[in-house]
């Protein structure tokens, strides 16, 4: 069994219950965590691919895959969503590059005695 077994419908199905259950609750209860590159899009919302894509599977046969039962990314799970007709998009390259500079910018830097230029380690 694998990802193929996932139809329309069953993708469908996990959408509804992560939005009845809330994002946190959802990847919890089904052993994921939340989605480093790829997002399903739907209906205005943002879903993480690869744990709808696991509980899209146990829907269709029972067999509720976890994170660590499959390998995600564009060649799996996006793929697979793809083809059922889902929009799967990456995040946005520009808010991580805006993260990451935030992130930079807050750095607590090592300053020798007497010399207020950074510490080179």
């Amino acid at each position: 069994m694998g990802l193929g077994d996932i139809r329309y419908e069953h993708v469908i199905t996990a959408t509804e219950e992560f939005r009845r259950l809330g994002r946190d609750t959802f990847l919890r209860t089904y052993g994921f965590g939340r989605a480093m590159s790829y997002e399903l899009v739907l209906d205005g919302r943002r879903y993480d691919s690869k744990a709808i894509a696991g509980v899209a599977h146990g829907y269709a046969t029972g067999d509720f895959w976890k994170a660590r039962d499959f390998s995600g990314g564009a060649a799996t799970v996006a793929r697979c969503l793809r083809e059922l007709g889902f929009v799967v998009e990456t995040e946005e390259p520009s808010s991580n590059r805006a993260a990451l500079l935030a992130r930079l910018r807050n750095l607590k830097v090592s300053r020798g005695p007497g010399n207020p230029a950074p510490s080179r380690h």
